[in-house]
């Protein structure tokens, strides 16, 4: 019997952070109604021969205007979901932003930065909340231990 495969997509998934005095603030994007009309992280899809490091640079660039964060990292919490018939597995991805000033791509009408309760009420999806609370745990722990070590991590983009 041969079973009916569901297609895959690998996506990546940016929390895109900055800090303000002493608070942690996250970027919220608000999808423009014909691709949804929600409240999410940065997200897109690696494209043929780009690693998930390449096309989460790629996508904070196209979505945001940053291109050179202060700080990169993987979360390597990679996830897997069902979508209309697809299978999703997206790949997470930190940055911290230089500043909280972004250029608002066509495929986003809004944008907030949000102290992390507040972000998380305004996520649609339950893996994006996950997310964001695993990241600001990491970022908590960073501030008390300064230490990133488990992650790949680098201060700087080339």
């Amino acid at each position: 019997m041969r079973r009916n495969r569901i297609p895959t997509k690998k996506q990546v998934e940016v929390w895109t952070y900055a800090r303000e005095k002493e608070k942690l603030l996250y970027l919220i994007l608000l999808r423009v109604p014909g691709l949804g009309g929600f409240w999410q992280p940065i997200t897109g899809g690696i494209e043929r021969g780009e690693s998930p490091e390449e096309a989460a640079l790629r996508e904070l660039s196209e979505e945001t205007g940053i291109d050179k964060p202060k700080k990169f990292f993987n979360l390597q919490s990679p996830y897997c979901f069902i979508w209309k018939n697809k299978r999703y597995i997206e790949n997470v991805f930190a940055v911290e932003a230089p500043s909280t000033d972004i250029s608002l791509s066509p495929e986003h009408s809004a944008y907030v930065w949000a102290e992390v309760d507040n972000a998380a009420s305004m996520l649609r999806w339950d893996s994006n909340r996950m997310m964001l609370y695993q990241l600001n745990d990491i970022l908590s722990m960073v501030e008390k231990n300064h230490c990133l070590n488990q992650y790949r991590y680098k201060t700087s983009v080339q």
